[in-house]
């Protein structure tokens, strides 16, 4: 799903924001995803050498069975997985999906690879709010647990 116009707007004010960090050379690392890579081309847009590395690694948490369906969807077809998500998501296991557990791994191994890669530079992930989350909460040695908070 692309970026509708307010998304487009909000990408180039945050784009702007951190234009005026004065952030020194940053690389930009994002989902192949629409909404997410063309967010990462727009701030980019900002720097002379703003370079886009797309890694398929910050895709979107995998919901298997329940992408494409609504929440009230959702939670109708799947009461008990649906409440364990919201109650206990470091337990939930998407019916052909992901569990958060194994975002975490994935963006983390990514971003290590980034830092590798481009020690001397400023590397700024843009993907997912679930990707973003459990991947915080593994760098602040959270557990999955906190997602929600």
């Amino acid at each position: 799903m692309p970026l509708n116009a307010a998304g487009r707007e909000q990408a180039k004010k945050l784009g702007q924001a951190i234009s005026d960090m004065k952030i020194d050379t940053p690389i930009f690392w994002s989902s192949p995803m629409a909404r997410a890579r063309e967010t990462a081309e727009l701030i980019a847009h900002n720097y002379t050498e703003g370079q886009v590395v797309i890694n398929e690694a910050f895709t979107d948490i995998s919901f298997g069975d329940w992408e494409g369906k609504s929440v009230e969807q959702v939670s109708k077809e799947y009461p008990d997985l649906f409440r364990m998500w919201r109650e206990k998501p470091d337990q939930a296991l998407f019916p052909g999906g992901e569990k958060l557990e194994q975002v975490a791994d994935r963006t983390e191994t990514a971003l290590r690879e980034a830092a590798r890669t481009y020690p001397q530079q400023n590397i700024i992930i843009v993907s997912h709010r679930a990707v973003n989350k459990a991947l915080l909460c593994r760098l602040v040695g959270a557990t999955q647990k906190s997602f929600w908070i």
